[in-house]
């Protein structure tokens, strides 16, 4: 699960050669983003945020929890990372440091190791230089790059155990939003006799979950 490899190398070369063979006839303006992606969980990979705001619910040992995927309930994270790069060098440099920032993630969270995917994305966008009608409009592409670990053979028993993981995880994430509306039901529209008769109908619902995955 790595995108500093030759493979990624000789990938970003030829595109950046392919861009280079377009210098005359049009402006280029090439960028990446690089994501880690466990879960429903979203890290971008090239954004660190200090460790002293690790107590947020929304960091995760010095990365932000969903940072391009904002829920129904909250448009609150931060904007996603996007690097300008002139070369395939610049992108390899980008890729390098994203790869250092995704270690530290993962010493932080070891089980996360082999459940964590990588989403690598090349936006490049062409502005003719010249049009037979004298208009022209930007032309935009995107290159993406998609890795899992594929250092280890994944069995129909650990696709099992990986499900079973993120099942319980999420059952578990969903109980602690629900303990949390309990414990301020004033914020609730529906009044608090009627709030409270839903979060603990909800409530029983999210524990029956959880002691589901737990025996499964």
């Amino acid at each position: 699960m790595n995108f500093a490899s030759a493979t990624t190398a000789a990938v970003l070369h030829e595109l950046f050669r392919q861009c280079t063979d377009l210098v005359g006839f049009a402006t280029i303006q090439c960028s990446l983003s690089y994501l880690g992606i466990y879960s429903e969980h979203v890290y971008d990979l090239l954004a660190i945020v200090d460790d002293s705001a690790a107590t947020s619910h929304a960091v995760h040992g010095g990365f932000t929890d969903a940072c391009c995927a904002p829920t129904a309930t909250s448009n609150n994270h931060q904007p996603m990372v996007v690097l300008d790069v002139r070369n395939d060098r610049d992108a390899l440099i980008a890729v390098e440091e994203g790869q250092r920032n995704l270690d530290r993630l993962l010493r932080r969270f070891p089980t996360m190791e082999h459940l964590t995917h990588l989403l690598l994305t090349v936006c490049v966008t062409v502005d003719p230089a010249f049009s037979s009608d004298g208009t022209s409009q930007p032309i935009k592409s995107k290159l993406q790059l998609a890795s899992g670990d594929g250092g280890l053979e994944c069995t129909w028993q650990d696709t099992e155990r990986i499900r079973a993981t993120i099942s319980a995880e999420n059952s578990l994430n969903a109980l602690t939003t629900c303990l949390g509306d309990i414990r301020s039901p004033n914020t609730d529209p529906r009044g608090d006799s009627v709030a409270m008769r839903y979060h603990a109908s909800k409530l029983t619902l999210l524990l029956q979950d959880c002691l589901h995955d737990e025996v499964g």
